[in-house]
């Protein structure tokens, strides 16, 4: 008797990307993989996104609640999620038509919890600007910490298949970051499970006014950095690796920053920065 495919929970987490949305369920239910299961959470949405979910009512489960950020929507599709495996897909992204038959296949034959892909950057009509592909596998907790703020896995979660088993050890998204809530949820899960790929681009980021990522480079940078602290105080038990990697990652991460200001030229934050990575070379601990 063939065992049945695994079911696969894709969470698609919305505010106000009706004008998307649409485009985002279709390449959901276009996948060549057929065990799927699809969750809209709505996140208070003022435009007209639940008049566009409402339209596939007989293909998805549409759950509805008060505006509360992306990290408490997607927490709550991870809720009321069945599947053994775990997607989550931003609500102005799309997927390629293999994109779970592939990761799937990948899952079954690794005994990696997280598979990611490569990802196309494209515009808000989906024509593609560049191809970025993947790098990292295998024990990915290291990266993390060599490379505090940098995409390990790529494109944060609407790359990445995960295991409940993994979901259920790592816990929730952080409702308390913004933009470095999927950095530090992968993160997390680097603490529990190998990662591993598929070396294509299965999924098109779209690039567009309203991008999380695209807001103030300030509130970026202090929302990553809130990230980075966490993820040393995490290992705050004097090792001398531990010492060294903290002391590494808090420098790392300030002086790309102070890097990133220097390029827009906002020379004030830029050195402020800079202080800050010496500072913690010196004080940190």
């Amino acid at each position: 008797m063939v065992e049945k495919k695994p079911l696969v929970s894709v969470i698609i987490p919305n505010f106000n990307y009706s004008n998307y949305l649409g485009q985002t369920i279709e390449s959901v239910l276009a996948q060549t993989y057929d065990n799927i299961e699809i969750l809209v959470v709505d996140d208070g949405s003022t435009d007209n996104s639940i008049e566009v979910a409402k339209q596939y009512s007989n293909k998805i489960r549409l759950i509805c609640q008060s505006n509360g950020g992306v990290s408490s929507a997607r927490n709550e599709g991870i809720r009321n999620s069945r599947g053994s495996f775990v997607c989550f897909l931003d609500a102005d992204d799309f997927w390629e038509r293999n994109k779970l038959e592939l990761q799937m296949n990948r899952a079954l034959e690794t005994n990696s919890g997280l598979i990611y892909s490569g990802y196309l950057e494209c515009d808000a009509n989906l024509s593609v600007i560049r191809e970025i592909l993947p790098v990292f596998q295998g024990y990915c907790e290291s990266f993390y910490r060599r490379k505090p703020g940098s995409a390990i896995a790529l494109l944060g979660t609407s790359t990445a298949l995960i295991r409940r088993d993994v979901i259920d050890l790592v816990g929730t998204f952080d409702t308390t970051l913004n933009t470095s809530a999927d950095w530090d949820y992968l993160r997390r899960v680097s603490k529990f499970t190998d990662f591993a790929f598929v070396p294509s681009p299965l999924v098109r980021y779209r690039r567009h006014g309203s991008n999380m990522s695209s807001g103030s480079l300030v509130k970026y940078y202090q929302d990553n950095e809130n990230a980075v602290i966490k993820m040393v105080s995490e290992y705050s038990n004097f090792t001398l690796e531990n010492f060294i990697l903290n002391r590494h990652s808090i420098f790392r991460f300030h002086f790309g920053a102070g890097c990133a200001f220097m390029k827009t030229k906002d020379f004030r934050l830029g050195l402020r920065y800079f202080c800050k990575a010496i500072s913690g070379i010196m004080s940190f601990s």
